[in-house]
Parts: C-alpha cells; sequence; structure tokens
C-alpha cells in the first residue's frame, strides 16, 4: 500500500545516508537505484535490487534495521539462500505457465510471481501528488534508464568524494542528487502528462458534455448508437442505454454471461456492419485480443459505420427502436442533410431519428 511504500522510502533515505559513510560503492548504487525506483518509475523492477542489497546488509550483520548477532548471521545466510531459491522456483513455475495436475499456470505460483514483481508504486504528478496503488510487468523506459545512469553516476561521486574524507560535501552531495533526481523524474511525469491531455483531453471532455446533454435532454429510455469502435464511457454520466458496441458484442457479452441468446444477439450486431465473425481466418483469430480490442476488427467496423448513409441508419433504427445517433466528427466528414441535429460541439455531432 502506499503507507508501507511511504514508511520504506523513509527507511531507505536513511539507508542511503548511512551507507555514504561506512558502505561500498555497490551498495550505495543499489540503495540510490532502488529509492528512486520505488518511489518514482514503474512497478516490477525494485525488487531485485533490494533483494541484493539485504544480502550485503546480512553479511555486515543486519537484517534491514535489526541487528545480528555473530551467531545469528549464519542462519540468517541459509534464510535468505532458502527464500531466494523459493522465489527463484515460483518465478520460474509462473514463466513456463505449467502445472503438474493441470497442464496449466499454478495460481499460487502466478500470484506470488506477480507479488513480488509488480506490487511496488510510483510518485505521479497526474493525481495529486500521491502513492498510487499500481501493477505492471518488467518494462524498460525513458525514466528507469535515466534512473539507472543517475545512480551509478552518484555512487561513483561519492566514492571520490569520500577520498577527500568532507561528511559535509558528502551530505551535501547527497541531498542535491536527491533533489535533481525528484525534479527530473517529476518532469518527465509531467510532461508525459501534458503530451496526453493535449491529444485526448479536449475531446475527452467534448465526450463528457455529449452525455450529460443526453442525460438532461432526452427521456430516460432513450436508445442511443455511439461509435461501435468506441468501447467505453458512454453510459456513465448519460445515464441512458447504447445499442452497444464491438467489444460488448463481441467479448464482453460471452465474457460476463453464459446466456447463448444474448451471444447470437451480439453476432447479430456485428453483422449489421458488414462483419461475419464465422468468416474471420484462422490467423486473424490467433492474434484475436488485437482484433477484438480494436487494432484491427475495430478499425474495420468504424470504416462501415462513417461510411453508411443517412438511409441505412434509419432502417436500423427502425428495427431496433434506435432514438439518437452519436458520430465523432474526426470520422463524419459530411453532415447528414435530411437527419435532424439534436446537439453538436466541437467534436461530436447527434443525430435524432
Amino acid at each position: 500500500t502506499g503507507l508501507v511504500t511511504f514508511f520504506g522510502i523513509l527507511y531507505l533515505i536513511y539507508y542511503l545516508f548511512r551507507k555514504v559513510e561506512t558502505g561500498n560503492l555497490l551498495n550505495i548504487f543499489l540503495a540510490g537505484y532502488s529509492l528512486l525506483v520505488l518511489g518514482f518509475a514503474k512497478p516490477g523492477i525494485a525488487a531485485l535490487p533490494l533483494f541484493l542489497l539485504l544480502y550485503s546488509d546480512i553479511k555486515e550483520g543486519h537484517l534491514g534495521p535489526i541487528k545480528i548477532s555473530s551467531k545469528g548471521i549464519r542462519a540468517a545466510t541459509y534464510l535468505y539462500y532458502a527464500v531466494g531459491l523459493l522465489l527463484l522456483l515460483v518465478t520460474l513455475a509462473s514463466v513456463v505457465k505449467y502445472d503438474l495436475r493441470t497442464g496449466r499456470l499454478a495460481p499460487i505460483a502466478e500470484t506470488v510471481s506477480v507479488q513480488l514483481w509488480a506490487p511496488l508504486q510510483y510518485f505521479s504528478p497526474f493525481y495529486g501528488f500521491d502513492f498510487l496503488l499500481r501493477g505492471g510487468v518488467f518494462k524498460v523506459n525513458s525514466i528507469l534508464a535515466y534512473l539507472l545512469i543517475g545512480s551509478a553516476l552518484f555512487a561513483v561521486t561519492v566514492a571520490g568524494l569520500r577520498a577527500t574524507e568532507n561528511r559535509k560535501l558528502n551530505t551535501l552531495f547527497t541531498g542535491i542528487f536527491l533533489v535533481i533526481s525528484v525534479s527530473i523524474v517529476w518532469y518527465i511525469e509531467y510532461d508525459r502528462y501534458l503530451h496526453w491531455h493535449n491529444r485526448y483531453g479536449e475531446i475527452a471532455s467534448s465526450y463528457l458534455d455529449v452525455q450529460s446533454w443526453a442525460k438532461e435532454n432526452t427521456p430516460f429510455d432513450s436508445l442511443f448508437l455511439p461509435d461501435p469502435a468506441h468501447y467505453y464511457g458512454w453510459r456513465d454520466f448519460s445515464e441512458r442505454s447504447s445499442f452497444g458496441n464491438l467489444r460488448e458484442w463481441g467479448y464482453s457479452g460471452i465474457a460476463y454471461t453464459s446466456n447463448r441468446l444474448a451471444y447470437e444477439e451480439g453476432l447479430r450486431r456485428i453483422r449489421e456492419f458488414d462483419i461475419d465473425i464465422a468468416a474471420i481466418t484462422e490467423d486473424e483469430l490467433k492474434k484475436a485480443r488485437s482484433f477484438i480490442y480494436g487494432q484491427d476488427l475495430g478499425r474495420r467496423i468504424r470504416k462501415v459505420f462513417y461510411a453508411m448513409k443517412s438511409t441505412d441508419f434509419v432502417s436500423l433504427s427502425r428495427k431496433y427502436g434506435i432514438n439518437y445517433i452519436v458520430m465523432n466528427k474526426k470520422y463524419h466528414k459530411k453532415k447528414f442533410s435530411d437527419l435532424e441535429i439534436a446537439y453538436e460541439n466541437e467534436h461530436y455531432i447527434v443525430y435524432e431519428m
């Protein structure tokens, strides 16, 4: 949780300052890298350097903040090797995805592996400067590269400063390094947020306006037909029913219910846009996830949807009782002159049927 991460970072800061004075170069590097990854980077990577730090500490007679007696060092070392071997086996079991009894991925192994490598959190300017719980997988990105290089330079610099035996200078440099690292990572994340916002924020706001209009200006039992390749969001704020979308017809309808009639209805609605699931080739089925989630089939159904004529929508609305059509102006270049416009903003247009 965020609270555990917060106190873990406080301890690592104390640990790092202590190692600047007494630790070796590897410990300083691992501590700096672990601290920054734990606090700022994508989850799933800090576990390994932290585990290596634990080994070096055990050799020096510490188990985290706990002092180990000379007699307990050997026992702690054996325990460390046992835990390390267990975690390795669990990770391997998850990687190979094999269970002796079922031939499938062992649920316990998968759960432990995921919790080991991907439960860490990062500090994000997206959500009010707070610690967030984020799942993830091992993924090298630009932020981690900066952290890795920065930690290495920091460790080398501290080693050089130690030769001067100037404690105040070492402490000052460590503080400067932490401030600069925080500033760099915050800027990278904030810049990433701005890129996202400039690309999608305005369109999302327009879609919210359409939903707000629908809620305030249409009967409660109205049926809307939004873009079938726009999978999420319509019902959230409009509180109005949707004719559905590709993901609901081809995936959600069978993932959340075993009702065969619902499945057949989904296939029927997909066929309304000239797409027959039964005709999909074997090669397309092999990449079914991307097919359903929009890279392939989504583009196809969107192309058909925006190529439909006003008479096609009139026929469809009579067949299913559709009251309104919601279209994205990015794809709907030419307005229908024979349909009544119920609402329009910069990015969307709503026709009343």
